[in-house]
């Protein structure tokens, strides 16, 4: 008896996993649910790429600021904020200050049609000139597909 109870335990979850699963997948795509995808490869690594990623699409620049803020741990020298947007995932040069370029692919899926966003992210501090240089521009792309 025991034996029977496995068996069907089994093929149950081999039906699932074979058959419910998958149907299930396509009723999501053909009822128009609509689903996004990102393609963060094209952001520098660091903090700020995850940072952008878990709050993409409502990335606020204040939030981005206040974070940078608070890792200054109130040492607003132009060394300390080179060396903490540094490590957050910037590139900085000693004339020009510090920049972050880069820029998320998303795909919004509605009724199985695709459609392809692109935003390109600048953020720039100029650490001489401190907190208040910090600029971040975000702006969509034209597609180009």
């Amino acid at each position: 008896m025991r034996g029977k109870i496995t068996m069907c335990k089994s093929w149950i979850i081999r039906y699932l996993l074979l058959f419910l699963f998958p149907m299930l997948t396509a009723c999501y795509k053909l009822l128009g649910i609509p689903y996004m995808e990102i393609n963060a490869d094209y952001l520098p690594n660091g903090e700020i790429k995850v940072f952008i990623v878990e709050s993409f699409p409502g990335l606020n620049e204040e939030t981005l600021k206040n974070r940078i803020v608070y890792k200054l741990e109130n040492d607003f020298s132009a060394e300390n904020i080179r060396s903490v947007v540094s490590s957050m995932g910037m590139s900085c040069q000693d004339n020009i200050g510090c920049s972050y370029h880069g820029y998320l692919i998303s795909y919004l899926t509605v009724s199985g049609e695709t459609t392809e966003i692109i935003r390109q992210y600048d953020i720039y501090i100029n650490p001489n000139k401190g907190m208040p240089s910090f600029l971040m521009t975000r702006k969509n792309l034209p597609n180009s597909r």
